[in-house]
């Protein structure tokens, strides 16, 4: 596959703690509008510029996109953000709960996600991707990179072990540390990726679809390009993925009626094929039958046939929940009355999801949990 080196906007050292910020789909709007008031992740106010915005106005206004195209420039401008002079690649090192991994921070052509070099495993939600294109065309820019992995490579792995001093380090409030490098032996690196037949999109299929469909409004070369990152399989980890239910309590009463409960003292899911619903106070443990995975199973065995939510993409009366969260949170949601039920399932298992993309197989959105995630506001990627 075909990487590049790029021109990015790198955070300051000296402000990258308060500048960076969590993933722009990992927040909700109070949650953005928290830090901020703290005057913390100031970055929020380029990639959550709602954030910022009276509580009437649409997540999705006009506004809030060049909000954020004027936020990016602020940045720039007061020296948070630091326009660097030479092509490069980064290495982008996680440290979090005594696990490593490093990755390679590069451009992608667009070309290797219309090849199918660079596969999904996930459908995209229609409103997220317009979202993104709205602000990459508003800002001109790629503001936050993709998770991408790939199998593991011993050649890569030696070339991404850091050799120099960082450019950047710090530790965020969520106990990651961070570290950004500038990789070395750049011409040994672009020709070793050269050789890997395939990656994979780890975290980041909404603003993959969206840069894919955004390039025809931007009209610049680099627009043609992904801002990446990549990291070896065997140093990712998955984590669950939580499905939020509204619905009727008929439906309620009909799947507890017609699928066999088992009361379990958690929502933690000991093995594949196991599932476990939350409602009334307790939690069930319940059985999926097949040899896929298991978000497709449930999607397919429960969500659909019991509480009529036929495509998971566009229908409002779910939601998902990210597993750092835990399974309190979705206890949360339903006793508060925010949603009937709570499902929570086994994480997939990376090589099971690398061979289901590689086969074309498609499983549905939200099915994946990567951990830890990307910081944003480390680099941009201007247009």
């Amino acid at each position: 596959m075909k990487i590049s080196p790029f021109l990015p906007l790198l955070a300051a050292p000296e402000r990258v703690s308060e500048l960076s910020c969590p993933p722009y789909d990992t927040l909700s709007r109070s949650e953005v509008r928290a830090l901020l008031s703290r005057h913390e992740c100031r970055f929020l106010r380029v990639i959550r510029a709602d954030g910022i915005l009276p509580d009437s106005t649409d997540e999705h206004d006009s506004s809030v996109y060049t909000t954020a195209r004027a936020e990016l420039e602020k940045l720039e401008k007061e020296g948070l953000l630091i326009r660097e002079d030479t092509p490069s690649l980064y290495l982008y090192r996680l440290e979090w709960r005594g696990h490593t991994q490093t990755g390679l921070t590069a451009l992608i052509p667009l070309s290797e996600l219309d090849s199918n070099v660079v596969k999904p495993h996930e459908r995209t939600r229609p409103e997220k991707e317009e979202d993104r294109i709205a602000h990459m065309v508003a800002t001109n820019a790629q503001c936050e990179a993709v998770f991408l992995t790939f199998r593991p490579n011993p050649k890569i792995k030696s070339l991404l072990a850091p050799t120099t001093e960082p450019l950047l380090r710090f530790t965020s409030s969520d106990g990651v540390t961070h570290t950004l490098y500038r990789a070395e032996r750049t011409d040994e690196i672009v020709a070793a990726f050269g050789e890997l037949p395939a990656a994979y999109i780890a975290d980041g299929h909404h603003r993959c679809s969206a840069a894919r469909r955004a390039r025809e409004q931007i009209q610049a070369p680099l627009a043609n390009t992904l801002l990446s990152v990549l990291f070896p399989a065997d140093e990712v980890t998955i984590l669950p993925y939580y499905r939020l239910i509204k619905g009727e309590q008929a439906q309620l009463e009909n799947f507890k009626n017609s699928v066999a409960l088992v009361p379990a003292n958690s929502g933690d899911c000991g093995a594949r094929g196991e599932g476990r619903v939350y409602f009334d106070g307790s939690w069930y443990t319940f059985k999926l039958s097949g040899d896929t995975f298991d978000a497709t199973l449930l999607q397919d065995q429960i969500i659909a046939p019991y509480f009529g939510i036929l495509d998971p993409r566009t229908d409002t009366r779910i939601s998902f929940v990210g597993g750092i969260r835990g399974t309190a949170e979705l206890q949360s949601a339903v006793d508060s009355g925010a949603a009937l039920c709570a499902f929570s399932l086994y994480p997939v298992e990376i090589e099971a999801l690398l061979e289901l993309s590689d086969h074309g197989g498609i499983m549905p959105p939200k099915s994946t949990w990567f951990e830890p995630k990307l910081r944003s506001g480390l680099f941009v990627s201007p247009f």
